[in-house]
């Protein structure tokens, strides 16, 4: 569907001089008016959805015009993915702020209260098996940072299941950003550990001939995956 009509604006462009109440409604409804369908589904839209969300962000300072259009079900079917996906992309081996780290704890919270089967498999690797994975990634230099405190967080199957949902979410959401079309075709998501791929230059170009007509990607993903290797390497 094509509704280049109406080209992909931000909020900023609809608003006056109303107070910021006023005119949050005000351009949401402006918005909306020209982006009228989910970018997700295709089923009328009736509010907006921040992809990616504000949760992600440090004082939920995200990118103000990826802003969409969303039907009320998308929106809150992604609720517990989003939330999920927050603590994996907030969670750094550097030392946060005082603000990040609060935040950070607060979105934990979360999950132990909505998602704790979820919670119990981000911490199933301990002991022999925690030690075994963090040499893998990081060789034996990985002793003194676990012996310090610190750990992993394990990605397993509803881990897996929320990272594929939201990647599919997010491409829906970047093709709309770009093209002004929603997205009519088939979204393919993979998960990879690059740390412990033995080869993972190999596994993208595989993955990348998955998707049919996918073949004008094949050098671009080897591009992308010689820079990760590049940087991994650059890590240790």
């Amino acid at each position: 569907m094509d509704v280049s009509a109406g080209r992909f604006c931000d909020f900023q462009t609809a608003k006056s001089n109303m107070g910021d109440a006023k005119r949050g409604q005000y351009s949401r409804a402006a918005f909306l008016k020209i982006h009228q369908w989910c970018i997700y589904c295709g089923a009328p839209a009736v509010t907006t959805d921040h992809c990616p969300p504000r949760s992600f962000f440090i004082e939920r300072k995200w990118p103000e015009s990826y802003e969409f259009p969303c039907c009320q079900a998308c929106n809150d079917e992604s609720r517990l993915d989003e939330q999920a996906i927050a603590v994996l992309v907030r969670t750094s081996m550097e030392a946060p702020s005082a603000i990040a780290l609060e935040e950070w704890k607060k979105l934990l919270r979360g999950i132990r209260n909505n998602q704790p089967r979820l919670l119990a498999e981000w911490g199933e690797l301990r002991g022999v098996r925690l030690k075994a994975a963090l040499r893998q990634a990081f060789g034996r230099a990985a002793d003194d940072w676990r012996w310090d405190g610190g750990g992993v967080i394990n990605i397993g199957p509803l881990s897996r299941e929320a990272l594929n949902r939201f990647s599919i979410k997010l491409g829906k959401a970047l093709y709309y950003r770009h093209t002004n079309k929603l997205f009519q075709g088939t979204v393919y998501s993979r998960y990879m550990n690059m740390l412990l791929l033995k080869d993972p230059i190999k596994q993208m170009e595989e993955f990348s001939k998955i998707a049919p007509g996918s073949l004008h990607l094949h050098a671009l993903w080897t591009i992308i995956a010689r820079a990760i290797c590049l940087h991994l390497r650059l890590q240790r």
